[in-house]
């Protein structure tokens, strides 16, 4: 009998996704996961919150991209990485993917941007004229996505939070995998990044 045995890694999942051109990095973003993703599976809510360039945790992922990109023949195209931060501030890599990001991650960054990594890859590799900025500028508004998983139940209403802040959600059910629900909204900074304060 065979046996795998891995590390169990206390921290915080990020994904950070970027659009390579001609060896260097022409976009950049970054979110954090609100959980593990196989808890998906157990039927706990997944998603991700977009980070502000000025997120400390978002210079250390772009930090860490630019140094991938400078590696010998890495190739042009789109990629999905993950990685662990963890309480004593280490990066600790988990996958590395030449695609998207999964679930509503592009829609997320074109919400909050005006950016599309798919439509980029597809443009820059037609020779198509194509503009890595961002469309919308600072400041901007961090972005989240959930998946809710199926279940044997309905839902009627997402609850919005008392708070005197900005708050909007949009459906996105159709671009959801199967039947499952699916939401794309967006916080203030004050509740994504303080969310115990009280108002």
């Amino acid at each position: 009998t065979a046996y795998m045995v891995e590390e169990y890694i206390v921290g915080d999942l990020y994904h950070f996704d970027m659009h390579v051109k001609e060896g260097e990095l022409s976009w950049f973003g970054c979110g954090i996961y609100n959980c593990g993703l196989m808890e998906f599976g157990e039927e706990n809510i997944v998603g991700s919150m977009m980070l502000v360039p000025a997120d400390e945790n978002y210079c250390k992922l772009k930090n860490c991209a630019l140094a991938i990109v400078k590696s010998p023949d890495f190739a042009d195209g789109i990629y999905h990485l993950e990685a662990f931060i963890t309480p004593g501030d280490k990066m600790i890599m988990l996958e590395a993917a030449a695609r998207a990001g999964g679930g509503l991650i592009v829609k997320c960054y074109e919400e909050m941007f005006g950016f599309n990594l798919v439509q980029a890859l597809l443009e820059s590799s037609l020779g198509l004229p194509y503009s890595a900025d961002s469309k919308f500028s600072a400041p901007y508004i961090p972005h989240f996505w959930i998946y809710y998983p199926e279940k044997n139940r309905c839902l009627e209403q997402l609850s919005q939070p008392e708070l005197e802040c900005t708050y909007s959600i949009k459906d996105e059910s159709n671009v959801a995998r199967s039947s499952k629900e699916a939401w794309i909204g967006e916080f203030t900074k004050v509740l994504a990044y303080e969310p115990n304060l009280e108002l």
